[in-house]
């Protein structure tokens, strides 16, 4: 269901010029925190895989910031600024989005986790975003974990960015199959993960051009692994997918803090074979559950001309929902489960 309906959007928003992407308005950020970004594409030359990355972080506040034209709606960045001279090192929250998704999707978790005092490094996954899908790619969503530690570590050592990032601070968010991601960087084992059917919806987008023979020519055992990266210390998972790969075993395996979060009125992630999944059988967790919520209130609110051209299914919440208010709790909520973890402050 969610691959179907990011790949109607991806047909939509290639119809849209590129420029609306990255072109600034005449609209000043003059607030006292300037949110720096930078894009990097770092290359995983084992895979011969480009990881492109967004880096928001607390920039220089007398630097210009601008509202980027979008769909989504956006806040004033300073692109390319240099960092704010206020604090050397701030910890770091990697980024992974949903299936057939984008780096930008919720930009508005990024925004919140900077004014905070955070860097936030949110990735593309290659070959499972809207606008390059590769159906061989979305059967092998464990290369996402793959990404994931390949980008901090390139974080980690690149020369702009190495002097400003705690490495002992270092936490991790996701949605939906972003948080299958994060499931598998803090250790648990998909030790149950199936080989797909081609009727399996749940593993396979029946829109792309996938068959038998591509299904034969991948090792799901590859799956199995676990994949825990030992920098990442804090998991803040917005509606984790496949809990059907898990059982009480691979998931008990995890040591780490989690933080699960879900609508109870998720139809593509449904919470009792997912999000309640895992809080039964992780043993440092937290739950909160969002009533009336749907699966797709964690993405950005929509702008004025992304009402016209987005999907319904992606901009359009219960009556009783407010996506803003909503983004306002989870802000909260994930800005005091990092400091907790990462900065050791009292409840």
């Amino acid at each position: 269901m969610l691959r179907r309906l990011r790949h109607l959007q991806c047909l939509i928003l290639m119809m849209i010029s590129f420029g609306i992407w990255a072109e600034p308005n005449n609209s000043i950020h003059d607030d006292k925190v300037n949110i720096g970004v930078q894009t990097i594409t770092f290359f995983d030359s084992e895979r011969e895989t480009p990881i492109i990355t967004e880096i928001f972080y607390p920039a220089d506040p007398k630097v210009k910031a601008f509202i980027p034209r979008d769909v989504w709606k956006r806040e004033p960045e300073a692109r390319d600024a240099e960092f704010s001279k206020l604090k050397r090192k701030y910890p770091l929250i990697l980024f992974s989005h949903g299936s057939l998704g984008s780096r930008l999707d919720s930009v508005w978790f990024m925004y919140a986790l900077v004014k905070a005092g955070y860097m936030v490094a949110s990735v593309d996954h290659y070959g499972d975003t809207w606008n390059l899908t590769l159906p061989k790619i979305t059967l092998q969503p464990w290369l996402r974990a793959k990404d994931i530690s390949f980008a901090l570590r390139a974080l980690l050592n690149h020369p702009a960015f190495k002097d400003h990032i705690n490495p002992e601070a270092i936490g991790f968010a996701g949605l939906s199959q972003g948080g299958l991601t994060g499931i598998w960087l803090a250790g648990g084992e998909a030790n149950i993960y199936p080989k797909p059917t081609l009727d399996n919806k749940a593993m396979i987008d029946p829109n792309l051009p996938i068959d038998e023979a591509m299904i034969d020519g991948i090792h799901y055992s590859v799956g199995r692994k676990n994949y825990n990266d030992p920098l990442i210390k804090a998991f803040f998972l917005m509606a984790p997918d496949y809990g059907f790969v898990f059982d009480a075993k691979g998931l008990s395996k995890i040591e780490k803090p989690i933080y699960l979060i879900s609508g109870d009125e998720d139809k593509v992630v449904p919470i009792q074979l997912n999000i309640l999944h895992f809080a039964k059988y992780i043993n440092r967790h937290q739950l909160t559950i969002l009533p009336k919520a749907g699966h797709f209130v964690f993405l950005n609110e929509p702008t004025e001309r992304g009402g016209a051209v987005l999907l319904p299914e992606l901009i359009t919440d219960h009556p009783s929902v407010n996506r803003h208010k909503v983004h306002k709790q989870i802000e909260q909520e994930a800005v005091h489960f990092f400091n907790k973890q990462l900065r050791k402050e009292s409840s």
